[in-house]
């Protein structure tokens, strides 16, 4: 049996790496939900090679993702 607080429950796509995407995710659970209780930033890439075979855009990109992205997650969530 599903509890109540799981009836509830949605699943907002975003970019974490992209600036807004994680702010109108957050929007939307505010309208339809009211304050977020958990929020899980699960995204995270790698990538491989040597490091000076890689080019700053990959770092860059990494980072975006991996730091940044839980960043904004928190920061659109913290007053929660």
């Amino acid at each position: 049996r599903r509890s109540a607080a799981l009836r509830h429950w949605r699943r907002h796509e975003a970019d974490v790496a992209r600036d807004g995407d994680i702010e109108r995710a957050v929007d939307l659970a505010h309208a339809k939900l009211g304050p977020i209780d958990l929020v899980i930033a699960n995204a995270g890439i790698s990538i491989g090679g040597q490091l000076a075979r890689l080019s700053v855009a990959d770092h860059r990109r990494q980072l975006e993702t991996n730091y940044f992205g839980v960043l904004r997650t928190f920061i659109a969530t913290r007053d929660d």
